[in-house]
């Protein structure tokens, strides 16, 4: 028999299923405890781009070189790119990119949505309390197998973060072993739709932290990139971004639900126009009228 079935038959047996918090907390004491959460981390990864369907033996695949420095609460990350690098800083008040030192373009603000497929690389072992946090609704619905995997599933629902639809829900699966994340299905964000799986595997130790070796993330479009972690180690120095200040000046791109009224991310102002007086049109100048002469009395008509 599967020694990984034997959870599922136990539980069968029980009938009691473990609640959220509980099993948060199993999750957090397994990745290292909550201290341990706040390390500050440098990594290194290379992500492999499979096209769909593609057959991994025959077909080219493209490939990055990421490093990262990360805290709890921020990061920096950098992708190689020909004879640069393209750096992505995230803040909790600020995302920002940096494009390779010869186009001598200064940093620019961007969105919260285009660190999506970047975040479960930067903070691997914080994306699935990332989803917890956000989302203030959670139940735990079962038992289910992800791979060899006995996993509780999750569902997350509501949303305390604007640029998640509050409809929408997430699934987060933990091991019913290790309670150690095995997968992470996102929900839609209010402005780019775009949705995620990440799969988690071979989690180990660096320092107090635990890091998981290996990453599969899969995009709503059926993408798939392969990410394998060939360093970690713990930074010597804290992590601190300081924001430019062109980035501090810059509009915030991040778009916000109204309770009354369509999404901004799909809504387009269009400013009125001010109402402009109607034109009147002069006239030709008029003519003084002559005086009235006064009309003689009517005389009587004489008889004959």
């Amino acid at each position: 028999m599967n020694s990984c079935a034997i959870p599922l038959l136990i539980m069968g047996l029980v009938g009691e299923l473990p609640t959220p918090d509980e099993l948060l907390a199993k999750a957090t004491a397994a990745l290292g405890g909550e201290a341990a959460l706040a390390t500050n981390l440098q990594t290194s990864w290379t992500v492999t781009k499979v096209a769909p369907d593609a057959d991994s033996s025959t077909a080219p695949t493209a490939k990055e070189e990421v490093t990262v420095k990360v805290s709890n609460s921020s990061y920096e990350l950098k992708v190689k790119q020909g004879k640069g690098h393209l750096t992505l800083f995230h803040t909790a008040n600020f995302d920002w990119m940096q494009l390779p030192q010869h186009t001598k373009i200064p940093p620019v603000r961007i969105s919260q949505d285009r660190l999506h497929q970047w975040d479960p690389i930067a903070q691997p072992h914080l994306e699935f309390l990332h989803a917890w946090n956000r989302r203030p609704e959670r139940r735990t619905m079962g038992l289910v197998m992800r791979g060899d995997e006995a996993c509780y599933r999750i569902r997350l629902a509501g949303s305390s973060d604007p640029t998640f639809l509050e409809e929408g829900a997430e699934f987060v699966y933990l091991s019913v072993i290790t309670g150690l994340p095995v997968t992470h299905e996102s929900a839609a964000n209010s402005r780019s739709g775009a949705r995620r799986i990440t799969d988690f595997k071979d989690w180990e130790a660096t320092g107090p932290i635990k890091l998981p070796k290996q990453l599969t993330l899969t995009g709503i479009n059926g993408k798939v990139r392969q990410v394998k972690n060939t360093a970690a180690s713990i930074l010597e120095v804290p992590l601190v971004l300081e924001v430019p200040q062109q980035v501090k000046d810059a509009k915030d791109p991040n778009p916000v639900l109204t309770p009354d009224g369509p999404s901004l991310a799909t809504q387009t102002p269009v400013a009125s126009e001010p109402e402009q007086p109607e034109a009147i049109e002069p006239g030709p100048n008029p003519q003084p009228l002559a005086p009235k002469q006064p009309t003689a009395p009517e005389q009587p008509a004489k008889s004959p």
